[in-house]
Formats: C-alpha cells, sequence, structure tokens
C-alpha cells in the first residue's frame, strides 16, 4: 500500500541507535539503556523481518552514524540499485541511497524486498546467505582480536531486556538445563543485557520498567550466588561488539525473541564455517608438493 511507504528516513548523522552511538549511553545499576534503539536492529535487518525492517536498513545505508558496522557491510554488500551493486565508498553510497524516493524524499517503505527506489534488499529465500555472511564478518573480527573474549570456565546468559522483562522461572530453568548440561566446567555465570527502548508506541522508557529490569538482574544474580557459583553483570551497548562475544562464547544461554534466535542461528553457521576451512585446509596441506631439496626434472 502506499501508505508503507512513507515511513521517514533520517540519513544525517546523530541517529540514536543500537550501533555507533551506543558510546553515549546512560548505566542504571550497571545495566546500560538504549532508550531510541529503533533503527540498529540487527534481527529484523538480517531476516528482514518487523514492521519497518526496510527502512531502517536505508537509514543504515544513507546515514554516516553507520559506517564501519556490520549491518552497513553487510547491506553494501548485499543489496542492489536497480540491479546494480551500490557505491564502496561511504559517502557516494549515503548521497545515492539518501537521493532516492519511496513515497516522497526522505521517505521509504517500511517492508518489502524491492520498493519503487529500485532499491532490491534480497531476494525471497535468501536469509542463510544473509546469516553466513554476517558470521564471516564476525569471524574476521574475532580473529582480529576485536571481540570481547568469554574464559572456558564461563556460562555467558543473555537477557533480552527493556521493553520486554523476562520470565524469572523461565530464566532460571534455562540456565539450570545448561548448567546441567555443562556438569562442573562452569564456575562463573554472566548475565549479559541490555534495557532495549524502541522509543515508540509501546516501547518508551519509563522509571518503572526501568526498576522492572533491574529487579530481575539483581535477582537471577543473588539466586546464583547463594548456589555457591561466581556471578557477574556484562552490559555492552555496542551491538557489534555484543554480537561477536555472544557467538565466539564456548557456552551461552542464547535467552528468547528475534535476536536470541540470529545468536542460534550465527553459532551454527559459525560451526560450519570453522569445518569447511578445516576440510579445505586438509586437502591444501595434502597436495602441497614435500619441502627440501626437489628432484630436477630434465
Amino acid at each position: 500500500p502506499r501508505e508503507r511507504c512513507a515511513c521517514p528516513v533520517h540519513c544525517a548523522s546523530g541517529l540514536s541507535a543500537g550501533g555507533p552511538q551506543a558510546r553515549r549511553v546512560r548505566r542504571f545499576w550497571g545495566l546500560a539503556l538504549l532508550a531510541n534503539n529503533s533503527v540498529y536492529r540487527l534481527s529484523d535487518v538480517v531476516r528482514r523481518a518487523g514492521q519497518k525492517w526496510r527502512a531502517d536498513s536505508t537509514a543504515i545505508l544513507c546515514s554516516p552514524d553507520f559506517r564501519g558496522t556490520a549491518l552497513r557491510q553487510l547491506l553494501a554488500k548485499r543489496a542492489h540499485l536497480h540491479g546494480r551493486a551500490l557505491p564502496l565508498d561511504d559517502e557516494a553510497l549515503e548521497l545515492t541511497v539518501a537521493s532516492m524516493q519511496e513515497g516522497r524524499q526522505g521517505h521509504a517503505c517500511a517492508v518489502g524486498l524491492s520498493g519503487p527506489s529500485g532499491l532490491s534488499l534480497g531476494e525471497e529465500g535468501d536469509t542463510e546467505d544473509w546469516i553466513f555472511d554476517l558470521a564471516w564478518l564476525l569471524r574476521e573480527r574475532f580473529e582480529r582480536g576485536r571481540c570481547e573474549v568469554a574464559r572456558s570456565d564461563e556460562l555467558v546468559v543473555h537477557l533480552r531486556l527493556g521493553d520486554v522483562v523476562p520470565d524469572f522461572e523461565c530464566a532460571v530453568r534455562d540456565v539450570d538445563s545448561a548448567l546441567q548440561a555443562a556438569g562442573h566446567r562452569v564456575a562463573t555465570v554472566v548475565f549479559s543485557g541490555v534495557m532495549h527502548f524502541g522509543g515508540y508506541g509501546g516501547s518508551v522508557v519509563s522509571k518503572r520498567r526501568v526498576y522492572e529490569n533491574i529487579a530481575l538482574v539483581r535477582r537471577l544474580l543473588s539466586h546464583y550466588g547463594a548456589r555457591g557459583l561466581r556471578v557477574r553483570l556484562r552490559s555492552e551497548p555496542d551491538a557489534d561488539a555484543d554480537l561477536c562475544y555472544l557467538v565466539h562464547a564456548p557456552a551461552v544461554v542464547p535467552g528468547q525473541r528475534g535476536f536470541a534466535h540470529l545468536i542460534s542461528q550465527l553459532r551454527d553457521a559459525l560451526t560450519m564455517l570453522g569445518k569447511t576451512l578445516k576440510h579445505a585446509e586438509f586437502h591444501v596441506n595434502e597436495t602441497r608438493m614435500p619441502s627440501g631439496p626437489q628432484p630436477r626434472v630434465r
């Protein structure tokens, strides 16, 4: 419908998003607060799901705020304009996308793989390819030493906090199941989460909701501390850094909702990538010439 192509897209810098703007956040009892995290939504953009993922993707491509982020790299590789690849240079890319019109200047369709501007954001059924491309980007980041690394004796528990507060009993059930599966290998339980609010509709930050989040986290820390485990709270507002940590941690409880599902998909993709690379390395070594002096060929 025409009204679905009247979603404002802000291409200027200064967006309040869970990407580079995460450097400027408030914290409450150690929990980072993203009060207007409405654009840099990893799960929605990669899976192309949600109420306005196309408009958000367009903003990520056209705003300087998102230079160097994983989603900017992924979208720049995957998107096409009138069947052609997008410019590689950041400034040229931003100018190109900012000049597009969907409905009217400065607006984009809320959803849809294609739109009246000619911008194509993938094809039906190619989500797995997007997942593998993102997994590869995160693998490169990890190998360059740009990711926080969890210890082998830590169980990392991802909590989706903010406008939705996890149920305590459900969280305990999931953590207990992971602890049982890990046996005696776990010495520390790391509860990892950021308070996410979209800043519109039913996702507006309130004191009551912030206190509910804090109460849940404190209860979980107290519960597992009383059981003799070391516990700590981690709250990383940079979405890329957070995701890189979570997908590479030795043991993770991913939690619930879309971001948790993305964590699980990326961990599976990284496992497959690792097996593929090891298989390729084996065959390269198998066919390599032996070292040392080689016989002369007449």
